[in-house]
C-alpha cells in the first residue's frame, strides 16, 4: 500500500470521527439531544491528540510512536467499539443510524490506524 494513500485514509478516519462529535456537540445545542450519551468534547479533545501523536512519529520515535498508537488503538476498541456494541439503548442514542455510524465510524478507524504500524 502506497503510505500518501494510507495518510489520506488515516486523514478520513479523523475528519470523519471528529466531524461526529461535533455534529453531537450541536445536536445536544440545537436540540437538546446528542448523536450518544458520550461526551462530545473529550472525544473531540482525544481524536485532536491521536491525530498530533499520529503525524509526530519522527519526533517522538519508532517505538514510543508505535507504543502510543497501540494504546489509543485499544481506547479506540474499547471506547469507540465495544462500549457502543453492548450499550446500545434508545435513550442514549439519537437514533440506531446514530448508533451504527459511531461503530462504523471506530471499525473504520482502528483499520487504518492498525494498518500504520505496519508501514
Amino acid at each position: 500500500m502506497n503510505i500518501d494513500l494510507l495518510n489520506n485514509l488515516v486523514g478520513c478516519y479523523f475528519i470523519l470521527a471528529i466531524s461526529y462529535n461535533i455534529l453531537s456537540f450541536v445536536m445536544n445545542d440545537v436540540m437538546g439531544r446528542s448523536l450518544t450519551s458520550n461526551k462530545p468534547l473529550p472525544a473531540i479533545v482525544m481524536m485532536a491528540l491521536l491525530y498530533l501523536i499520529y503525524v509526530s512519529e519522527a519526533a517522538l520515535g519508532t517505538g514510543a510512536w508505535t507504543f502510543l498508537m497501540v494504546v489509543f488503538l485499544l481506547l479506540i476498541l474499547r471506547l469507540g467499539i465495544y462500549s457502543h456494541l453492548v450499550g446500545y439503548n434508545e435513550d442514549q442514542y439519537f437514533s440506531r443510524s446514530a448508533w451504527a455510524a459511531a461503530i462504523l465510524i471506530n471499525v473504520y478507524g482502528v483499520a487504518v490506524l492498525s494498518l500504520s504500524l505496519f508501514y
